[in-house]
């Protein structure tokens, strides 16, 4: 048996002659080097950046080292960082410069040039298009549909049933078994970890959109939202102010009109309690839509 090796922090991320951990267990001395080393204030600025843009300046948030990428803008994450430390590592500061920047609020429109040079957009010349997470997902459901339950935010979770209203945080995630929402919208492994997410695009997704009882139960309370409207183009028109933040074009507005005169209802036909309309047909149908689906 060799000698016990003293307490303390990696050798390798340490400077030579660091001292040994004496006080307790050495677990306060531990977590307060991981908090005070430079490479953490770069991790965090590096995943919050990537919360946000959908990749990260170090697009291997996990690797820092050699088997890791390279940063795309090396001073850009060593001036956050820097930044970060100096303003008392304050994330909503932090989060404030990001969302207040030039880059933040470019456009998606990818010009030309950018093609050529960048195909990949490592340099954020346009934003990346990003497909909400599935949490995002099915709480924006609930959210434009006036269904969100935003009042019970403490107690055990609860199942993914058609009947639940809550934020999706609050739902009960299995490691034996993942909920089969969460699978199709590509939810990470619940049985490791995950430095990342990663967005696919299947044809179960959009099915998800057609036959869940879930997304009909909410297009039909977002059919009872709009209706007290006082008639069809105003009710398109609100549907549109919730899910899209915009008023409908020419073009949609006699779309959705057109869809509404030709869709046959189905009397006595109901899914999980509602009945489905024309009108919960075509709230379904904005629903699936990638503008709902996707943030530009």
């Amino acid at each position: 048996m060799g000698d016990v090796t003293p307490r303390g922090f990696l050798a390798i991320l340490s400077p030579p002659g660091k001292p040994v951990y004496t006080n307790g267990s050495g677990r306060l001395e531990f977590a307060s080097d991981i908090a005070q080393h430079p490479l953490t204030a770069r991790v965090v600025v590096n995943r919050i950046w990537k919360w946000h843009f959908g990749t990260g300046i170090v697009n291997t948030p996990d690797n820092f080292g050699i088997m890791g990428d390279k940063p795309s803008n090396p001073e850009l994450l060593e001036f956050l960082a820097k930044e970060f430390v100096d303003h008392g590592q304050s994330i909503k500061w932090l989060q404030r410069q990001i969302l207040l920047s030039a880059v933040y609020q470019t456009g998606v429109e990818e010009s030309p040039e950018a093609h050529d040079k960048d195909p990949a957009n490592r340099l954020y010349s346009h934003f990346n298009r990003q497909r909400l997470d599935a949490e995002e997902m099915r709480d924006s459901m609930l959210l434009v549909a006036g269904d969100l339950d935003l009042k019970q935010t403490s107690g055990p979770s609860t199942d993914f049933t058609p009947d639940n209203v809550r934020r999706t945080v609050f739902c009960k995630v299995s490691r034996y078994r993942l909920n089969n929402y969460l699978m199709v919208f590509d939810f990470p492994n619940p049985s490791f970890t995950a430095e990342q997410r990663f967005a696919s695009n299947v044809p179960l997704q959009q099915l998800h959109f057609m036959n869940n009882p879930f997304v009909y139960k909410q297009a039909g309370v977002l059919a009872d939202r709009v209706h007290s409207e006082s008639s069809d183009e105003a009710r398109i028109a609100k549907a549109y102010e919730l899910l899209f933040q915009r008023k409908p074009t020419a073009d949609e507005l006699q779309l959705g009109l057109k869809f509404l005169t030709t869709t046959p209802e189905k009397p006595g036909y109901t899914i999980e309690g509602k009945p489905v309309t024309a009108w919960s047909e075509y709230a379904r149908a904005l629903f699936s839509s990638n503008e709902f689906q996707f943030v530009n």
